[in-house]
């Protein structure tokens, strides 16, 4: 919110602007190429700066009344600086109280998370053919996370000397300044800030009662109550020949309640980064209707279908009603052999914070801005869309299962395809940044600074990238809920699993493997992704995706005991480097990515290697304890030869959603049971 800041005065202790006659406009003072330092006039003899009235630079302050070049005429006097990017609360040295003793930040906000869940079920049956059950289920989650941020108002009060801190040694308040540049830490003399002096002078030093007044560590209190009710009958309709047809029929009525309570400084619209939220409940009531019957038609033939209907209220402008079905068939002409096939639409309608929470900061994203050609971490807030329609799904799935050598060998193939529309997604950053260069060539701006400067004030640009009105820097990124034009994933999934029973033990070999055919992605502004085999680091939508994941399980059982060895493969990942803004460094900017220990071939690769980890665990069980208890001891480690991550320039320093920084991890597990 750097726009909404008035300009710093030149008499704030910090400011490191020294006034002058800048004869080559470099903003270096360079006495041998003619630059002048300034004066002002000091009628009072204050020795702060008098002020005219008027305001020719409109920055909000009232101008200096320059004296001349003569020191004898008045006295020294720093510009008003208007910020254009900033970070507050950068503190390498001095902070708020909340700090390590050291100086370093102790993490995360504190948090709470707290559930309570209780389930009362009813079972009766009706006839000799029919029952059913009746369920009531409550549940409240308690989440008590977040709250660190900085106040608006106090940075404003701080810049202009008005923010109030405690004065503990006169047991009262008293009004301090807040230095927002650099000269909190080190010493400039007229705007020369390179000599690496650290500040001694303690009216530039902001100290942690100022720091307290600005950084807070205040939680938002976030209340989720659910109650489910719901009754379902089972039992025979009819025959068909000798064949009975089954079905289950039911009605489920849930009420859901979403009510937040922010921190204060959020409630007053006053968070540094975002806005701020005021107190908020909002909720939903949902009644389905469903049915489902079995029809078998001989020994070798079953069809099921069902159907299930939702109706929801709620005060989203979108119908969220919505109807499922499903059809499946199962052919078994052998004991040995069984074929399914089946089709059912699926339904999702956006939940309370994906539909009314408003903008809440979510934390850094790297960023390359495609107008200037710069990388940086930016800061991005996504807040709730009423409009989100509900997403929906076609999904297919085609498959078999087979039996050999007696039923020791066992194979399960399934061909799945999902066809999803109105795909729910919070975009990236970089799709937001994107898909604003896009919309300013289309409309006819060059995507360049020059182009930039037209389009930022343009009716059209839908104000999503939050830029600096002096230097055009991205300040805040919005990346709001919305619905995708449509995501398609197409693969198939090979499950084999073998018993081997001696007298040594009873031994079993599997192996559970997917691989993805295609993971095909159309965005909201229509770019296309095909994702498959690669890191999509362009979109939030796909994630990385190897072709093939495979765990593979060796075991052995023997009475008590029971060994198991298990093997986690990933193939290969292209594209790395696609769409990560921070390639420069592998780029083209080899002396700097020199500074930073960064190695082209170590830290900047083209391709993932395939990579395959093994876990080794041992259980010991036991029913032999008092009062009927059983007990089971677990050992083991995770990642037993210690197989690196990939290293890789990016926020974390690899890939997360693949990898674990952790490498090898040893583990022990106790498990009671009464």
């Amino acid at each position: 919110r750097i726009p909404e800041l008035t300009a710093v005065p030149g008499d704030n202790p910090g400011n490191p602007y020294r006034a002058f006659i800048d004869v080559d406009s470099d903003g270096r003072y360079e006495p041998g190429d003619g630059d002048q330092l300034l004066y002002a006039q000091d009628a009072n003899g204050d020795g702060i700066p008098d002020r005219g009235t008027v305001d020719l630079d409109g920055n909000g302050l009232n101008d200096v009344i320059v004296a001349g070049t003569d020191p004898n005429a008045g006295i020294a006097f720093n510009e008003d600086v208007l910020m254009s990017d900033w970070r507050p609360v950068g503190y390498p040295f001095v902070g708020p109280n909340r700090l390590n003793g050291d100086g370093s930040s102790n993490g995360a906000a504190n948090g709470k998370l707290r559930t309570i869940r209780s389930v009362t079920q009813l079972d009766y049956d009706i006839s000799d053919s029919w029952s059913g059950y009746s369920s009531l289920v409550w549940s409240e989650m308690l989440s008590q996370i977040g709250g660190r941020s900085e106040s608006l108002s106090a940075i404003q009060s701080g810049i202009e000397g008005s923010l109030l801190v405690r004065d503990e040694a006169n047991a009262s308040s008293r009004k301090a300044w807040f230095n927002p540049f650099t000269t909190q830490n080190y010493a400039c003399v007229n705007r020369d800030c390179s000599g690496g002096v650290l500040q001694t002078d303690p009216n530039q030093i902001n100290t942690p009662d100022v720091y307290d007044q600005i950084a807070f560590d205040t939680p938002d209190v976030a209340t989720t109550t659910l109650m489910i009710f719901e009754t379902v009958l089972a039992g025979d309709l009819f025959e068909i020949g000798s064949d009975m047809v089954q079905g289950a029929f039911g009605i489920q009525y849930r009420d859901e309640e979403l009510d937040v309570d922010a921190n204060t400084i959020s409630n007053s619209l006053d968070l540094w980064i975002g806005v701020g939220s005021p107190d908020y409940v909002e909720d939903r009531q949902t009644t389905a209707l469903f049915g489902e019957v079995r029809v078998p038609f001989g020994d070798m033939v079953e069809v099921d279908a069902s159907i299930r209907t939702e109706m929801v209220k709620d005060r989203s402008p979108e119908d969220l009603d919505h109807t499922d079905y499903r059809l499946g068939v199962r052919y078994t002409p052998l004991d040995m052999l069984s074929i399914r096939a089946s089709f059912n639409t699926s339904f999702i309608a956006p939940d309370l914070v994906q539909l009314y929470a408003p903008p809440t900061l979510q934390g850094l994203s790297q960023i390359g801005d495609p107008f200037l050609g710069t990388s940086a971490f930016v800061a991005r807030t996504t807040g709730g869309t009423p409009t989100l329609r509900p997403e929906e799904a076609d999904i297919y799935n085609l498959g078999f299962t087979l039996f050999l050598l007696e039923n020791a060998l066992r194979i399960d193939f399934d061909y799945k395809y999902f066809d999803f529309t109105d795909r729910i997604i919070r975009p990236a950053a970089q799709e937001i940044l994107n898909a604003d260069r896009d919309a300013a060539v289309a409309a006819g701006y060059s995507a360049d600074a020059a182009g930039l400067a037209g389009w930022v004030n343009d009716p059209a640009n839908q104000q999503l990238v939050i830029r600096s009105p002096v230097s055009n820097q991205i300040q805040l990124v919005l990346t709001d809920q919305l619905n995708a034009q449509s995501m398609e994933w197409e693969g198939f999934d090979l499950s084999v699993s073998y018993d081997w029973p001696t007298e040594w033990g009873d031994f079993n070999f599997g192996v559970d493997s997917t691989y993805t055919m295609a993971y095909d992605f159309t965005s909201f502004d229509g770019t296309k992704t095909e994702g498959a085999g690669k890191r999509n680091n362009n979109t939030a939508a796909v994630p990385p995706t190897p072709e093939w994941k495979a765990n593979f399980r060796t075991s052995w059982n023997m009475d008590e005991h029971q060994v198991v060895l298990y093997g986690r493969y990933t193939s290969k990942v292209d594209d790395i480097l696609d769409g990560d803004p921070f390639r420069s460094f592998c780029e083209g900017n080899a002396g700097i990515a020199g500074l930073f220990g960064i190695n082209s071939a170590t830290h900047c690769p083209s391709t993932f290697d395939s990579q395959i980890t093994w876990d080794l665990q041992y259980s010991y069980s036991t029913d032999s304890l008092p009062f009927d208890a059983h007990a089971t001891v677990q050992l083991g480690v995770i990642n037993l030869t210690d197989e690196e991550a990939p290293q890789l320039i990016t926020l974390g320093g690899l890939e997360t959603s693949l990898y674990d920084p952790r490498n090898r991890i040893w583990y022990a597990r106790l498990k009671v049971g009464i």
